[in-house]
């Protein structure tokens, strides 16, 4: 595999991840209160990092835990990835033209 599919992929593969971190935080805070302020800062943290996850909001009374829940946070990871993708070919895109500019 080349450098630059390999950059591509870490990008991808740090997207799904950062979705991953936040589904096991979820299911960890299920006991906690609602107004749990740390939650509260670490959702809008996660927003920032993955925004496929703004689209869920429709789907605010899917149960963590259920079917419909995995369902729907393995498609967020998969969206998240492939925008981390695209991220990363553009930082290899520019890389290149940055490293073509100063070659000639």
């Amino acid at each position: 595999m080349s450098k630059d599919r390999s950059t591509i992929l870490r990008f991808a593969v740090a997207g799904f991840g950062v979705t991953v971190v936040f589904i096991a935080f979820q299911m960890l805070m299920v006991e906690h209160s609602p107004w749990f302020t740390l939650n509260n800062i670490l959702s809008a943290i996660f927003m920032i990092f993955c925004p496929p996850a703004l689209l869920t909001f429709p789907l605010l009374d899917v149960e963590i835990g259920t079917g419909a829940f995995y369902v729907v946070w393995i498609l967020v990871a998969l969206v998240n990835g492939a925008l981390y993708a695209v991220i990363g070919a553009g930082y290899v895109g520019l890389r290149k033209k940055r490293e073509d500019a100063a070659t000639s």
